[in-house]
């Protein structure tokens, strides 16, 4: 069976990915962009289930979704939620990268760091990519993302925002019936 979430099979760094890889022992993991393009990747049934975190803000309407059910849930902790960047020392952000999951973190960025742009990205691992290559060296640009993502590029971790908070997720399948 195939098991489908948001980020990419080979590096593995999104929380999603984390855990399908933990979760997975049978299953083969398939990286997507989007939650949506892994449902819909389910609904022309090219993989069997999608891994989707409780903290999604539009999980709603792939659990109203008339053509998916709920195939399990569980509760399992994710990676530390950081705020991150490639500069030494934290000065007052021009652009902050984060996943819409991830909105209500910016109250929690140090007081040292206030935010002028909020950029909104499909992924934690993304933040990070955009970072670095939307840094100049006369702005501190900064993301919020996942302890794995900003260790795995090499930036500076300024402050953890949430250490391994225990998070609901849910994989879907499609709707017998619909098959």
């Amino acid at each position: 069976m195939i098991l489908g979430t948001l980020g990419n099979e080979l590096s593995q760094l999104t929380c999603s990915m984390h855990i399908a890889k933990e979760l997975s022992t049978d299953d083969e993991l398939k990286g997507f962009s989007s939650f949506e393009r892994a449902i819909e990747s389910l609904k022309k049934n090219s993989i069997q289930k999608v891994l989707i975190p409780g903290a999604y803000p539009d999980i709603n309407k792939f659990i109203m979704d008339n053509d998916l059910e709920v195939y399990k849930s569980f509760v399992e902790k994710i990676p530390s939620l950081v705020f991150a960047s490639n500069s030494k020392k934290i000065k007052e952000c021009s652009e902050l990268f984060l996943h819409r999951a991830t909105k209500n973190l910016v109250a929690d960025i140090p007081s040292s760091s206030s935010v002028a742009k909020l950029t909104y990205v499909d992924s934690n691992e993304e933040a990070c990519e955009k970072l670095i290559k939307n840094n100049q060296e006369q702005s501190f640009i900064a993301c919020i993302t996942n302890s794995l993502c900003a260790e795995h590029f090499n930036l500076k971790i300024h402050a953890t925002l949430r250490e391994g908070i225990s998070m609901p997720w849910i994989i879907f399948k499609a709707k017998e019936n619909n098959q």
